[in-house]
């Protein structure tokens, strides 16, 4: 799994701040990156269209799927392994 800088940034505040929602998430990247909030909400669905993120229709809260570590590990299998990482391909 390979990641975007910009859904990067949008994991990076849900993995700093926990759950939030849509909008604190937009306030905050437009505070830190001058990101509009169209900007934030277009790129939440991606992140939500491709899994890295959940949100619920109550209060639109976001929330990242997985963790930090996690993230880095499938981007590394990604890198190395073309997504294929199973302990068959190790000696």
């Amino acid at each position: 799994m390979q990641f975007y800088d910009s859904e990067i940034k949008v994991l990076n505040i849900l993995w700093r701040y926990g759950e939030l929602a849509a909008g604190e998430v937009a306030k905050i990247l437009g505070e830190e990156e001058g990101w509009k909030r169209t900007t934030t909400y277009t790129m939440l669905q991606k992140c939500i269209d491709k899994g890295y993120v959940r949100r619920s229709e109550k209060g639109f809260r976001c929330r990242a799927t997985m963790t930090r570590e996690e993230a880095q590990m499938s981007s590394v299998s990604e890198r190395f392994f073309g997504g294929h990482f199973s302990r068959k391909n190790c000696p």
